[in-house]
């Protein structure tokens, strides 16, 4: 009995091109990481392809999968093995795993729901509920500067404050992903202009200072005297009516109590 003909060279399976590969963990978004090196293995098919200078200058990439999104492993064949040894333990050195997004539930799931108005039927879609704010409630009688006083008093002022002497912004990588925080600078700065305004007052309604006392030089009141006829007389009667009032040599002792 003659012998089926097989294929002159089977087909290999692309998992069997690699140098390596390990299972990723839930925690870093699931699939696997596949080592390569391109002097043996050609590199799959990615969304993220290298040039021809890296892929020059490095024989050595690992590629997710199903993402197909691959990196460079500068470091050679020991690196990329330590790596994939990391990423099977749920340790993602290199930042490059795409986290999967967190599936939130369906909000506003659309239902056919019948709503009678007029006697007309309607179609109607569920709508998600809006979230209201709980606002004080304010006397009528009561005037606006009071009413202002009533919602924000000075504890609730200050309390306020403080959060934002404590605001923080999310650092986020390219993947959405929240790393960490650091203190919002620009937001603590206002907080800190907001709370010296609160405490001392604003500068645009602090009252002006006292103007300053023009003090005349004997060559301004010489040229006065000289330059204008009025200024001449009003001088004049002025020495006219200090010349009246009699100098007192010395200084003026208070009267003697008188004992009996």
């Amino acid at each position: 009995m003659a012998k089926s003909p097989q294929p002159a060279a089977a087909k290999q399976p692309e998992a069997s091109r690699c140098e390596s590969l390990r299972k990723v963990p839930d925690t870093l978004g699931g699939g696997e990481v596949r080592l390569y090196n391109l002097k043996k293995h050609p590199l799959p098919e990615v969304v993220n392809a290298p040039k021809e200078k890296e892929a020059a200058e490095c024989d050595w990439w690992m590629v997710h999968f199903p993402s197909r999104k691959c990196v460079a492993v500068p470091g050679g064949r020991l690196e990329g093995m330590r790596l994939l040894k990391k990423l099977e333990q749920g340790k993602d050195e290199v930042g490059w795993i795409p986290r999967k997004p967190i599936k939130k539930g369906r909000v506003g799931v659309s239902a056919r729901a019948r709503a009678t108005l007029g006697g007309a039927e309607e179609d109607a879609e569920t709508k998600p509920k809006v979230k209201r704010i709980k606002t004080t409630a304010v006397p009528k009688d009561m005037g606006f500067d009071a009413a202002m006083k009533h919602v924000f008093p000075n504890a609730r002022i200050t309390r306020e404050i403080e959060k934002l002497l404590a605001a923080e912004d999310d650092i986020i990588d390219r993947e959405g992903n929240v790393l960490g925080s650091k203190p919002a600078w620009n937001t603590r700065k206002d907080a800190v202009k907001l709370m010296i305004e609160h405490a001392q007052g604003r500068a645009g309604e602090k009252p002006p200072p006292p103007p300053d006392k023009k003090r005349v030089s004997y060559d301004e009141l010489e040229s006065m005297i000289v330059g204008s006829d009025a200024a001449r007389m009003y001088f004049k009667r002025l020495i006219e009516k200090a010349e009246a009032v009699p100098v007192v040599d010395g200084p003026v002792m208070p009267p003697a109590e008188v004992k009996e």
